[in-house]
């Protein structure tokens, strides 16, 4: 190796403690003080910011990114490290990010927006069904026949809006499942190649928080959100629509109806932010101490702490 110029070196800290890391990177450092050039890979990133210069950063075989190591370089690329696709999440978003983990699901959540707007054209049936019998009513015209007619488009309309919004929650929720699955198996391969710097600072109930919790959330948007949101919003111009074909003044007057909407709205959700903010933290601390005292029962009992140790689980408890 001492005529050598070019060093290449696959994974050196692979396996190792952090002393036994710490003494490869002094050995790089003494090489590279020789005139050597090192070539490293590794998935190490406190490592790698320790002893390399510079890092060119790989993804699928392309380069991600590049840069010199300093002190102002390594907060704002530490994603690509301790996760990958951080730039994916900054080029993309967060929506971004999550609708391609959904391209295995893409079939089932088109099919299930599609069901839900049929569901919602179903839901408007009965209402112009009761309104032409209202009509019949006012000009004296209906029949026995009139009615049984319109009743059968009642319910016929019905059976539609329950059958297609059954259809379009099933398949919104298996696609979500599906989704919440591969985020949680992409979240566990990079747990495992995290460096162990970065592990040792994230306790088990912020894990979970972040494995079951945070990725729990993203069931609502979806699984609900995005099939009902498409029908939420046709539903309303549906109906203005109809409305205008009636009466425009009726149109026009149910616009009246989303101001008056809107304040009690923005009321309720007045301090939301600061609201959920306090109840993640409150989550995380009664996810670490209920870990904590699951996992140390038997140091608990054979140390016979159990009455101090069940008072603070109590108490983290009662204060989330």
């Amino acid at each position: 190796m001492k005529n050598t110029g070019v060093i290449c070196f696959d994974e050196p800290t692979s396996g190792l403690d952090y002393i036994s890391m710490k003494n490869v990177s002094s050995l790089l450092h003494e090489l590279s003080q020789e005139g050597k050039t090192l070539l490293v890979t590794s998935h190490d990133y406190e490592f790698l910011m320790s002893t390399c210069t510079h890092i060119c950063y790989l993804n699928a075989g392309k380069v991600e990114d590049y840069f010199a190591v300093s002190q102002k370089t390594a907060p704002q690329n530490i994603s690509n490290f301790v996760s990958e696709g951080g730039k994916e999440m900054k080029d993309k978003g967060m929506l971004g990010s999550i609708f391609s983990y959904a391209k295995p699901c893409k079939g089932k959540l088109t099919l299930s927006v599609i069901c839900a707007l049929i569901s919602v054209a179903g839901g408007i049936i009965p209402f112009v069904a009761a309104y032409r019998i209202i009509i019949m009513f006012f000009d004296n015209s209906v029949t026995v026949e009139d009615i049984f007619f319109w009743g059968s488009i009642c319910i016929t309309g019905f059976i539609v809006k329950a059958l297609f919004h059954a259809i379009s929650t099933t398949l919104s929720h298996i696609s979500a499942y599906t989704i919440l699955e591969l985020m949680r198996k992409r979240v566990a391969e990079k747990l495992l190649k995290a460096p162990l710097g970065v592990t040792q600072n994230i306790n088990a109930g912020k894990v979970k928080n972040i494995v079951v919790d945070q990725i729990e959330n993203i069931e609502i948007p979806l699984a609900h959100v995005i099939p009902e949101g498409s029908a939420a919003l046709v539903l309303p111009l549906a109906v203005f629509v109809y409305l205008c074909m009636i009466d425009f003044r009726l149109a026009l007057a149910s616009l009246i109806t989303i101001p008056l909407a809107m304040i009690p709205y923005g009321m309720m959700l007045g301090g939301y932010n600061k609201t959920y903010q306090k109840y993640m933290e409150s989550n995380e601390h009664m996810n670490n101490v209920v870990i904590e005292y699951v996992e140390g029962i038997e140091v608990v009992k054979a140390f016979n702490q159990s009455t101090s140790s069940y008072e603070k689980y109590r108490k983290a408890v009662e204060s989330f």
